[in-house]
């Protein structure tokens, strides 16, 4: 085995990109507001339920990053994509909280907006989208989600690792993960989606002082 020289292992990391050490998928979404009728809504895309992954799953339109690409490209373009329209249809305005789930994956996520007429000739992909619905964002507003709560701990394999390597005088707490989740009608708006409805209500409640 080589043996490295200070310098040489500094070489190896002054120039390269930085990224985390625990492996990360990284994705961006983009929250779509419509306004119609002087009320303004939020867009949420039904996943197509024959999809490997969250089939029939409320979600917002993103997906994952590619190389060279930002997270805000990476929005507009998934939308159009998945919305069958032109990145001129999308009016991004920010950066809202981004996300990190229990599986590794970080997502980015953008407010936008689209408007009303252009609903009129989407062209949802099937591969990946059922449908699309539109919620008031008062009912975010006025309504408080449910709250399921997930109890995570130690794998079964944990205690025969730990004492093989000496480490069993440790003991790993479980910790307690909670989904927020809103009915609005014949949807389910939960898991990730709905903690970011929930976060996005509590920001706009606490800021507008309502």
């Amino acid at each position: 085995m080589k043996k490295f020289s200070a310098e040489e292992l500094a070489g190896i990391f002054k120039d390269r990109p930085l990224g985390t050490v625990e492996k990360c998928r990284y994705f961006s979404v983009l929250m779509p507001l419509v306004e119609k009728d002087g009320e303004t809504y939020v867009l949420f895309e039904l996943r197509a339920k024959h999809m490997k992954t969250q089939p029939g799953e409320v979600c917002f339109p993103g997906g994952r990053i590619e190389q060279g690409e930002t997270a805000a490209e990476c929005a507009v373009r998934e939308a159009c994509e998945e919305l069958g329209i032109s990145k001129d249809d999308i009016e991004i305005f920010c950066e809202l909280d981004s996300s990190r789930n229990s599986a590794g994956s970080v997502i980015y996520r953008f407010m936008g907006r689209i408007d009303y007429d252009t609903l009129s000739y989407f062209s949802l992909s099937e591969n990946e989208v059922e449908e699309v619905f539109l919620v008031p964002v008062s009912y975010f507003l006025e309504n408080e989600p449910a709250i399921m709560r997930v109890n995570i701990g130690p794998t079964e394999d944990y205690k025969e690792i730990s004492k093989s390597y000496g480490l069993d005088m440790y003991e790993w707490g479980s910790s307690v993960s909670e989904v927020p989740v809103y009915n609005y009608g014949k949807y389910c708006i939960w898991g990730l989606t709905g903690r970011m409805m929930m976060n996005f209500a509590e920001t706009v409640k606490k800021n507008a002082a309502l």
